[in-house]
């Protein structure tokens, strides 16, 4: 499978006692190929845990504008799909900082799965409209 993915290197730690969505210092556009041992999803948060958050081989594009895109389009779409990204973000930064926080300068990676596609042969990319694109050769 194959997802969007947007990746962001904090610019602020995300403490434990903090609030808000992350503070990013620069933004990639991602892909995210994934396979999970689970055919229908993990059953619950420790095997979700255990299966790396769903996370595959990430594929990272060229930093863009620290501005949060509201599009993107994986593969062969004809147009891209516009989101809402700042809940995704809040959601995230809430599961981090439960889980201890992260330092500034670390990464988060917010993948998209219910974009995904299932992956075949050849060439995938995930455009998002003003950040750039991420892709990869299946071969």
């Amino acid at each position: 499978m194959a997802a969007p993915a947007l990746i962001g290197v904090l610019a602020e730690a995300l403490d434990p006692d903090g609030e808000g969505a992350p503070v990013f210092s620069a933004l990639h556009p991602g892909l995210d190929l994934s396979a999970s041992r689970f055919q229908d999803g993990p059953p619950d948060e420790a095997a979700l845990v255990a299966d790396l958050l769903g996370l595959g081989h990430v594929v990272a594009g060229a930093a863009g504008p620290v501005v949060l895109p509201t599009a993107c389009a994986l593969g062969g779409e004809a147009a891209a799909l516009e989101l809402e990204l700042e809940p995704l973000l809040l959601r995230a930064a809430h599961a981090t900082r439960r889980a201890g926080g992260l330092p500034a300068g670390a990464v988060v990676v917010l993948v998209l799965a219910g974009r995904s596609a299932p992956v075949g042969t050849g060439d995938i990319t995930a455009d998002w409209p003003g950040l750039g694109q991420a892709g990869a050769t299946i071969g």
